[in-house]
């Protein structure tokens, strides 16, 4: 007779918005369209991610558990909304730029709806795992509560956007992107006014009351045409303090000694070079000491020869595309056609 193996369910996961979401900066400037009740289960599944897991794993929740986070439509039975909502995820798609390539994933690889036990199997397709793994730089995190009390994508995603540039306490961005940010299709809110009462307003109200950040915007105008929103940034100051210092535990010790290092090294080339003391800030937090190191270098060698005019401008450019590995490496390509 043959063996039977019998497969063991997956352990059941609690819900608790007290955890941490940590997200790549590419992730959280990327394109997709998911309804409320889809961005809720994903942010819920995120924030079951641990920093040392090798793997995106597969989580099982009780049905019912999601119910007060994630929602339902009024006249639908929960229980049947739901499973629609988890089968219609596999179908949602996920679209990364990156280096000139357009890549398009799927969000969820396992979803499972166990209607007569009430458990739901989810799982992040493995593509997306450098999204949100081993993520040293370039990321952004916050606790869960402060996306699953907001009542809108739009307020969703503009915390998001906002969160990523916190320490800079201003971001601007076009109107043209932050639509495509939020996924707004041509013809909707094509008027400034609605896009204004409907998206901005909307989102300011939530985000300002119900999470760890304020923002305020101005309208920065084209003649008379609104064409780039500058957001202003500060801290809630009633969840300010304990948001900082769990993020300060997020970040590793390495990270920790780098940054100590950078300001006593890099920070005074960058100084020399004319960048302001707030962008100085961002680059040490956004990058390692030796990506930060070579580009400086780079920057200061082509400011000897004559062919940088403007310095400051110039390694901010260069730390963020890294003109001194594409120099390396076209260098190298050049010597291997010469070599042949």
């Amino acid at each position: 007779m043959k063996k039977t193996t019998v497969v063991q369910p997956y352990d059941l996961e609690s819900i608790n918005i007290k955890n941490w979401v940590t997200k790549s900066n590419i992730l959280i400037e990327s394109t997709y369209k998911l309804s409320l009740q889809e961005q809720r289960i994903l942010l819920i599944m995120a924030s079951k991610v641990q920093p040392n897991d090798e793997t995106l794993k597969t989580y099982r929740f009780r049905a019912k558990d999601f119910i007060e986070i994630v929602g339902n439509k009024k006249g639908t039975g929960f229980y049947s909304y739901l499973k629609e909502i988890v089968n219609g995820l596999q179908t949602k798609i996920l679209t990364i730029k990156e280096k000139g390539k357009q890549r398009n994933y799927n969000w969820v690889i396992t979803s499972i709806y166990e209607e007569n036990e009430g458990y739901i199997t989810l799982q992040f397709h493995p593509s997306l795992k450098y999204l949100f793994l081993e993520l040293k730089e370039k990321f952004t995190s916050y606790q869960l509560e402060n996306v699953v009390r907001l009542n809108s994508v739009y307020s969703i995603r503009i915390y998001e956007l906002l969160k990523q540039y916190e320490r800079l306490r201003k971001r601007e961005l076009t109107l043209e992107e932050l639509r495509h940010f939020l996924a707004i299709e041509p013809t909707k809110y094509k008027q400034y006014g609605h896009f204004k009462s409907k998206v901005l307003a909307v989102a300011q109200k939530e985000i300002n009351n119900k999470t760890d950040i304020r923002f305020e915007f101005v309208e920065l105008k084209t003649g008379r045409k609104v064409t780039s929103i500058e957001f202003i940034i500060t801290g809630s100051p009633a969840m300010n303090e304990a948001s900082a210092t769990k993020e300060k535990k997020l970040e590793s010790n390495q990270e920790s000694l780098e940054l100590d290092d950078n300001k006593n090294s890099v920070q005074n080339d960058l100084e020399n070079l004319g960048v302001k003391p707030e962008k100085i800030e961002w680059l040490l937090s956004e990058f390692t000491k030796e990506h930060l190191e070579r580009n400086i270098r780079y920057t200061q060698d082509r400011s000897i020869t004559g062919e940088v005019t403007y310095p400051h401008s110039y390694v901010v450019k260069a730390i963020q595309k890294d003109y001194a590995k594409l120099s390396q490496e076209s260098k190298r390509i050049n010597s291997k056609k010469t070599q042949k």
